[in-house]
Order: structure tokens, then C-alpha cells, then sequence
């Protein structure tokens, strides 16, 4: 487990919520000018704030300026002959890389997710945070938490308790268990 990283991503993640910056657990990255319309029962948070941009956590991690140099990127795909297998796969390293990019492709935006090495998605959380895949499911995947409106403070107890299970989930408690 990376401690240090994960203390990082609750620095992230705090700042996120002190911007008062657009979060959606259940994107990666999105924006409605690439045709990418975030749902707004999901978001939290101002799309004003970002340009129109919302991000979940790893989304936001993987523009963060400390991770980018640590190895996590936003990889956006570019649908450049209109056809999926002939997508440009475009680093991105900040969020307003990722602005100028959508005012670049558009719609020609057909993804963005994080990446670390040749890990994507939640094996690059996994891999980057030095953690299990059920605490990089248990941290990123809106379908491991209770809520619809997931918000960077729910995140962040969570990457607390990651911590303190040794860079694993905790234990799931059945209903029953908890009577």
C-alpha cells in the first residue's frame, strides 16, 4: 500500500470539495461539449467551477499535478476516422488539457479514463495506490457504494478506512451481522 499517495488523493479530494468542483463517481471524466452529459442526480458539486467538467476520484487524481509526475494520466480516445478502431489515445495532464481538448475533438471524444503504466481504469488505481482490486472497487466504483450522490467527503472516509485495513477493503457487514 502507498500511504503516501493515498494521503495525497484526501488532499485531492478535499480540494475538490473546497472548490466546490463538479463530482461524479460515475464517470471517469465527462463533459456535456463532447456529448458526455453528466447526470445530475450523480454530480455534486459546480460544473461552472471546471468548464463544464466533472470528475470522480480517480478522474481527479489522475490530473493532479503530483500524481501526473508520479505516473497517473488521463488518457482521452479520439475517434479521428470515425471508426473505433481507429482511435488516438491523447495524454492529458490537467484538467484545463482536458477543456482545451474537448473545444479541440468534441464529440470526436469518444472516452477518458486513468492510466498508470499499462494498467487502465481500476487496475491503474489497483496498481498506482499499491492496492487490492476490491479496495480500488470499494474507493472508485459508484456500484460499491450505498448512494447515488456520491461525494468527495464519503470518498475520502473511505480511502481512510483503505488505510487502515492495510490498503485493502473492509469487511462487508451483512444486515444480519450488524443486529
Amino acid at each position: 500500500m502507498n500511504t503516501e499517495r493515498l494521503n495525497h488523493l484526501i488532499t485531492v479530494l478535499e480540494g475538490v470539495s473546497r472548490a466546490n468542483k463538479a463530482f461524479n463517481l460515475h464517470a471517469w471524466v465527462l463533459n456535456e461539449d463532447a456529448g458526455w452529459e453528466p447526470d445530475e442526480d450523480a454530480t455534486v458539486g459546480s460544473l461552472d467551477e471546471t468548464c463544464g467538467t466533472a470528475c470522480c476520484a480517480l478522474g481527479y487524481a489522475a490530473l493532479d499535478p503530483t500524481f501526473v509526475q508520479q505516473g497517473l494520466t488521463m488518457t482521452l480516445a479520439i475517434d479521428t476516422h470515425g471508426d473505433w478502431r481507429s482511435r488516438t489515445k491523447l495524454p492529458v495532464k490537467s484538467l484545463g488539457e482536458f477543456n482545451a481538448a474537448v473545444k479541440k475533438y468534441g464529440t470526436k471524444l469518444a472516452y477518458g479514463s486513468p492510466a498508470f503504466g499499462f494498467n487502465t481504469e481500476f487496475d491503474a488505481g489497483k496498481a498506482f495506490f499499491d492496492i487490492t482490486y476490491d479496495a480500488a472497487h470499494y474507493l472508485f466504483d459508484p456500484d460499491f457504494y450505498d448512494e447515488e450522490r456520491i461525494t468527495p467527503e464519503m470518498v475520502i472516509e473511505r480511502v481512510r478506512e483503505v488505510i487502515a485495513h492495510g490498503g485493502d477493503a473492509p469487511p462487508i457487514q451483512d444486515d444480519e451481522d450488524s443486529e
